[in-house]
């Protein structure tokens, strides 16, 4: 709680995005295998770990981007950041923990490896 982390990962989960927010949700690409990286799988929304969804809420965090007053910030990830589903997120920021121990990362520092 409070301490400063570095976070890597893959934008995913059922609703990655908060529209018109600057928050998405990272997944542990070390633990967690997307639909699309799996050999002939068909599925439509690779991004939301279908395949993995009993490990997905201990393999994620929610990524909350803040300026430097501590706010989050009023603008869409996707284009703020130019982000999308399954792209590769490095997050620098502080780690914060609610009553059932999610991850929100106050992140102050964003890289978007786009390939």
């Amino acid at each position: 709680e409070g301490d400063e982390i570095v976070v890597r990962g893959r934008v995913g989960g059922a609703m990655p995005f908060v529209p018109g927010r600057a928050v998405m949700t990272l997944a542990d690409a070390e633990k967690l295998i997307a639909c699309s990286d799996r050999e002939h799988d068909p599925c439509p929304k690779p991004w939301d770990y279908c395949c993995e969804t009993d490990k997905l809420a201990t393999s994620s965090a929610l990524i909350t981007v803040v300026d430097e007053n501590g706010n989050v910030v009023k603008a869409d990830a996707r284009a703020l950041l130019d982000v999308k589903e399954l792209s590769t997120v490095i997050v620098k920021g502080k780690a914060k923990r609610d009553e059932a121990g999610n991850l929100t990362v106050l992140a102050n520092g964003v890289f978007v490896k786009n390939l």
